[in-house]
C-alpha cells in the first residue's frame, strides 16, 4: 500500500469487536491478579517470565507479558489484516501485552528489527495518545488516539514513538510485531513456535536449560541410590 509506505502508519477502526476487546480486558486483569498472588505466596519465583512480570525496563512496576497465548493468537489471526493494510508480505515475530496504570509514560524509542511492521491494539481503558515522529527528516510529531478495539499499524524501526503520562486509571495494549518475509530467521522471534516464552529465543533455549537441570537432578538421584 503506497499510502502506508509514505505515511508509515495506518489506523484500522474496530479491528477487534468491542465485546471481544472487553472480554480480553477481563482476561488480562484476571491474569494480572493471579500472577501477583503467585509471586506474593511464593508459588512461582519472579524469574518465571512466562507468567509476565513487573520488571520491563521500559515500564518497571507495570505488569507486562511476552507471548501470552491469547496475544500470540491475535498475532496470527490479525496477520492477514496487517499485510492487507501495510501492503507488505510479513512474517509474525512476537506479541507483547501491558496493563498501563495512571501516571505511566512510554519513553521515546524505535523498535528492533523483529518489529519492522508493528501494531498497537487498544483493548480498553483510556484513549491514550501514542506519539510518532519520523527518525529521519524534519517532519513534525503527530499523535493517534485509539478506542477499544482500534488498531494502529506503523513502521516500528522508522517512526520514533512514545506516550506521555496516562491520565486515566488504566489502558491495556497488545503489541503485535512482524518483519519482512525475507527475514525468515526472525520468524516467531527465533522461537520454534508461537506461544513459547522468551527464554526459547536463545539457541537451545529453555529446553536446553531445563534438560541441564534434569540431568543434574538425575545425577543427584543416582548418587543417593549409591549411598543406599
Amino acid at each position: 500500500m503506497l499510502n502506508f509506505n509514505k505515511k508509515k502508519y495506518h489506523v484500522v477502526k474496530r479491528a477487534l469487536p468491542r465485546p471481544m476487546a472487553s472480554f480480553l480486558v477481563d482476561y488480562f486483569f484476571l491474569k494480572h491478579q493471579v500472577v501477583a498472588k503467585f509471586f506474593r505466596d511464593g508459588f512461582i519465583t519472579r524469574d518465571r517470565l512466562e507468567w509476565g512480570s513487573w520488571a520491563d525496563p521500559q515500564n518497571q512496576s507495570t505488569y507486562s507479558c511476552y507471548g501470552d497465548f491469547i496475544s500470540e493468537t491475535l498475532l496470527l489471526r490479525l496477520h492477514p489484516l496487517i499485510e492487507k493494510h501495510s501492503g507488505h508480505k510479513l512474517i509474525p515475530t512476537y506479541s507483547y501485552m501491558r496493563i498501563y496504570k495512571k501516571g505511566d509514560v512510554l519513553e521515546t524509542h524505535i523498535d528492533r528489527a523483529e518489529c519492522e511492521v508493528s501494531a498497537t491494539l487498544n483493548l480498553g481503558g483510556g484513549k491514550w495518545p501514542v506519539f510518532f515522529k519520523d527518525k529521519d527528516g524534519d517532519k513534525k510529531a503527530f499523535s493517534i488516539s485509539l478506542s477499544a478495539g482500534d488498531l494502529a499499524i506503523y513502521k516500528g524501526c522508522e517512526l520514533q514513538h512514545w506516550r506521555e503520562a496516562l491520565e486515566e486509571e488504566y489502558c491495556i495494549q497488545v503489541f503485535l510485531h512482524y518483519t519482512n518475509e525475507a527475514n525468515q530467521h526472525l520468524r516467531f522471534d527465533t522461537r520454534e513456535m508461537p506461544g513459547l516464552p522468551s527464554a526459547y529465543k536463545q539457541s537451545g533455549g529453555w529446553f536446553k536449560y531445563s534438560q541441564l537441570n534434569m540431568d543434574i537432578l538425575r545425577g543427584k538421584d543416582k548418587d543417593k541410590d549409591k549411598d543406599k
